[in-house]
């Protein structure tokens, strides 16, 4: 290979700096033993009588060597103390010969990419990556199908896509770190292949006007997401899979050099995402931060990282013109007549038509115009039906091909391919290698043949010949749901063991082909399995969607015995698909169950004798798909905790015994008539009536309501409502709850505001009441509710107590502080936004509190009463917990009387002090009463004005205590 021409370039231009720098008396001996120069060489240069002359003719000589024997001649001048002309003159040569030796390599790498095989078996038609190309719609809020999404050119790919709103009051800047997402096989390697050759063949015309484009960027590097696993750094991935005939070193350089023009196009991150640190650092921007990063992947798979993204994109496929001249394309490069075509053309132009649907994939348009070119055409309605005719399809040419059977075909290339497709799946592998096919018996030329595999390894040059990747991700998706669906008894289990609920939905391609494979009982035994997966959890004994859960299972078990209708089993698969969707989705979530029950016992549920109510009123016969359609319109949904006092850990068995007693087509259906009673149907089947506590979080009206109606007639104890809005009726079944014991309500919020009233009410009349905790809004209480609340408190069955002081009339102030000191009961006491201007009024000596905890967030203290404020923490003796948060005191050195009172609490164990004035004058003060609590197990003092010094010498104080505790400062 001659001398670059950049180089060339550089000993011409700097040729006078160069012969009157250069010294040649150190330089002759490396260029002899690396053979650059002979001794005649030598000789014929001294010819020269000047030395300027002499290191002329040197360069000469130079200009029709090597780039190897230039770096060589570099090095010789290094090594005699000339580095500096290196430095200052042939460095940036260098540097440009590298790049562009990276560049010419992988030009001519992606130069092989014109031709864009959607359809990989049938090498004869191929796409010009130069003529088609991929629309793309801006993602918006989690919802990529919405008719108002903005539609762009790939050209627009690199500069920011913020509307008016996002960018008003922003800097708009390019973004650095783009995604690309998209169902199977809508274009996203082939938009990637097409942005590779382009850079490689294309220079910019102005087309661009000015904007960032392909053609903006020095180095691409086009590569797979599965090919970085077991990389440390991405230049020795780059040189092992791109770039094998350059060295690290310069692989390197070119990827640094111009950091901020390098463009990394990573395909397939759902290919390849597990164990792959690389590709995590690349996307969060902890490796070539300054370069921009394109990934693609199919949607639910970067969840977590999608706020690295600064722009985040959705491909939809062809639109209606792209599919016509695909089409047009197709007809003519395979010489077909267009009429062929015509009536397929004027389907994909139907909206409306499910043919048009279904080919905005390019994909699945090249795998209908293969089957027409060679067969009539069929219908086609689902993705699934498309795959099964390309199947046959294969079939037939694999056995004109190799001149067998199709049965052999079948037996001997399609079955084993369907197992090891399916063992690739569950490890995230598009590819086997040529062990796994020898393992099964298959021979790699006959299951090339049958178009389902190639020897075609995308761009990589890894081991090319000892690996074959399936053609699209969908095929072999479709093969392992094959192979799932034929093998569901023995291996379903063990495949839903492997799946989160977290990542569900990442698998939606391959349960679509598995429920399309499955019929008649099969499919309703697969449902069932999958359904229990998801909506029960033996470990938290939880409920997942309860309790419409309970009525879907017991409803697919009557089912098993059923003949169902093509009509019947396209609708349950829906129904169901959406519903196991949702359920996961409740599962993952994070956060406590939404209710929790407790029974005294589960023992000896039996079975109401209930009956099925959905008729067809003409025949009298069971109608299906009226029930399916009344499950699908249930609205009240739960995550459902069941615990009993006999057994800490829950009931575990009574979902799967209660699917268990739905095997007699006979059996008894739970009655939807009454929609309201779903959910108290639903326990009574699986637990009973004895219900002895409910806990209920964040709920609206109708659900709180029916939750509550299920509590009738039930010999409940507790009720608990955390954030939740009661309406009418919530109250009036609050009021018909006379037996309960224990009552927690938190954060409710009413519909009317006689609602409060009522409440207070009920509350009084509750003869049984052994603890409340009681935390509501008690801003604007009228005279009547203040009378009520004053009641309450004298009843002192109050366990826990919290007050949020906004708004607190002055008589409620009054009948507050007329009423805690005597409340033997109260353990935990919880005032917010309070001012204590009325606490000097108090008795502390009186007070009869036997506090455990005492919680006061941003409390306001006036000077005349401060004493009875510190009164009030000395006098509570039992206290174990004392949160002092924002506190704002109108007195001088207020902290010392503060830490003298906690000091007295000896029994505290938790202490939270945030006083925002005090600071180090405080710290001696702060270290005695350390040294009076001594079962301190925690002390937050963040907040304070402690300086650095100040923290670090209670850090050492506190060090040297007898007992350790955990210190936060």
């Amino acid at each position: 290979m001659s001398l670059s021409e950049d180089r060339k370039r550089v000993l011409n231009d700097k040729r006078d700096y160069l012969v009157g720098t250069i010294q040649l008396h150190g330089v002759w001996a490396l260029l002899h033993s690396r053979r650059i120069i002979t001794r005649n060489d030598e000789e014929t240069i001294r010819l020269n009588r000047t030395h300027d002359d002499q290191v002329g003719a040197l360069l000469d000589h130079l200009s029709r060597r090597t780039d190897q024997d230039f770096e060589t001649f570099c090095k010789s001048l290094e090594l005699s103390n000339q580095e500096h002309v290196v430095r200052e003159c042939l460095t940036r040569a260098s540097q440009a010969s590298i790049k562009r030796d990276v560049r010419h390599e992988l030009e001519e790498r992606y130069s092989r990419l014109r031709d864009i095989y959607t359809a990989p078996w049938a090498q004869e038609f191929a796409l010009d990556s130069a003529v088609f190309y991929i629309t793309l719609r801006i993602q918006k809020a989690g919802n990529p199908t919405s008719q108002k999404a903005k539609h762009f050119h790939q050209d627009d790919l690199f500069i920011s896509h913020r509307n008016q709103d996002e960018a008003r009051g922003l800097k708009s800047k390019d973004p650095k770190r783009i995604l690309i997402e998209g169902e199977p096989g809508m274009g996203k390697t082939t938009l990637c292949q097409n942005l590779a050759f382009r850079w490689s063949q294309e220079k910019c015309q102005g087309q661009c006007k000015g904007t960032v484009c392909i053609h903006s960027f020095h180095i691409v590097i086009y590569i797979a997401a599965a090919y970085l696993k077991g990389y440390v750094d991405l230049a020795t991935a780059v040189q092992s899979h791109l770039l094998p005939k350059m060295s690290i070193d310069e692989v390197n350089s070119a990827l640094n050099m111009r950091a901020g023009k390098t463009l990394l196009v990573i395909d397939s991150y759902d290919e390849g995402f597990t164990d792959n640190p690389l590709l995590h650092d690349l996307i969060q921007g902890k490796a070539y931060s300054n370069a921009t990063l394109l990934v693609t992947s199919r949607p639910n798979y970067l969840r977590d990282m999608l706020k690295d993204f600064d722009s985040k994109l959705y491909t939809d496929g062809f639109n209606g013109e792209q599919k016509r001249l695909y089409v047009e394309k197709f007809a003519k490069c395979s010489a077909q007549k267009c009429s062929k075509f015509r009536d397929l053309i004027s389907d994909l132009l139907d909206d409306e038509s499910e043919v048009a649907s279904l080919c905005c994939s390019p994909l699945n348009l090249a795998i209908l115009c293969q089957v027409m070119s060679s067969e009539e055409r069929q219908d086609l309605g689902t993705r699934t039906e498309l795959y099964e005719t390309v199947n046959n399809f294969r079939m037939k040419k694999a056995s004109k091909r190799i001149n067998c059977p199709t049965e052999y075909i079948e037996a001997n290339i399609i079955r084993p391919l369907c197992k090891l497709s399916f063992e690739a799946y569950t490890r995230n592998s598009v590819s086997l290698s040529s062990a796994e096919l020898q393992r099964m018996g298959v021979k790699a030329d006959e299951v090339c043949h049958s178009g389902y595999l190639t020897r075609k390894i995308k761009v990589s040059l890894i081991h090319p010949e000892e690996h074959f990747s399936f053609s699209h991700k969908t095929f072999l998706e479709y093969l392992s749901a094959k192979h799932l669906a034929e093998t569901y008894s023995q291996n379903l289990q063990g495949w839903l063991k492997t799946v989160d609920s977290c990542d569900w939905r990442q698998h939606e391609s391959f349960i679509l082909f598995m429920l399309d494979s499955l019929h008649g009982k099969s499919l309703v035994e697969v449902l069932l399995v999958i359904l229990e997966h998801f909506a029960y959890s033996p470990e938290k004994s939880e409920i997942y969607n309860f309790p419409v859960s309970c009525f879907l299972m017991s409803f697919l078990i009557h089912l098993k015995t059923v003949d169902l209708s093509p009509q019947m089993e396209d609708y349950l698969k829906f129904l169901c698909h959406l519903f196991i969707n949702f359920t996961a989705q409740l599962c993952s979530s994070c956060g406590n169950p939404e209710v929790i029950l407790t029974f005294a016992s589960i023992r000896g549920v039996k079975r109401r004798n209930t009956s099925l109510e959905i008729e067809d009123t003409e025949t009298g016969n069971f109608d299906v798909l009226k029930y399916l359609s009344r499950l699908s319109g249930w609205d009240t949904l739960f995550r459902l905790k069941i615990e009993c006092v006999q057994n800490n850990s829950g009931h575990p068995n009574a979902f799967p015994c209660h699917a268990e007693n739905y095997t007699d087509y006979s059996t008894p259906l739970v009655p939807l008539t009454d929609g309201n009673d779903c959910f108290r149907i639903a326990i009574e089947e699986l637990y009973g009536n004895d219900i002895r506590g409910m806990e209920i979080k964040k709920g609206y009206f109708e659900p709180c309501k029916k939750l509550l109606k299920a509590t009738l007639g039930k010999p409940l104890r507790t009720l608990k409502i955390h954030s939740c809005k009661v309406d009418d009726t919530c109250v009036e079944i609050l009021r018909s709850i006379q037996a309960l014991k224990h009552v927690s309500l938190s954060d409710l919020t009413f519909a009317r505001d006689d609602h409060r009233e009522r409440l207070l009410s009920s509350l009084v009349h509750l003869s049984e009441l052994d603890e409340l905790y009681l935390e509501i809004n008690l801003e604007n209480t009228n005279y009547q509710e203040t009378e009520l609340f004053g009641q309450i408190l004298k009843m002192d069955q109050m366990k826990r107590l919290t007050i949020d002081g906004y708004g607190l009339s002055e008589e409620l102030h009054s009948v507050l502080w007329s009423n805690i000191p005597t409340m033997t009961s109260l353990k935990e006491l919880k005032l917010s936004n309070y001012d204590f201007k009325h606490l000097h009024m108090c008795d502390s000596d009186d007070s009869q509190l036997q506090l455990q905890t005492l919680a006061l967030h941003y409390v306001w203290v006036e000077a005349v009463s401060f004493q009875t404020f510190c009164e009030l923490i000395e006098n509570e003796r039992n206290l174990r917990k004392l949160e002092l948060l924002c506190i704002n005191l109108q007195v001088p050195n207020k902290s010392l009387y503060l830490f003298k009172s906690i000091a007295k609490c000896h029994n505290m164990t938790e202490l939270l002090f945030n006083c925002p004035e005090t600071n180090d004058d405080a710290i001696v003060h702060l270290c005695k009463m350390l040294d009076s609590l001594e079962q301190l197990e925690c002390l937050v003092l963040r907040l304070n004005d402690f300086s650095v010094d100040g923290k670090e010498h209670i850090r050492e104080y506190a060090k040297r205590k007898q007992k350790e505790f955990i210190l936060y400062i």
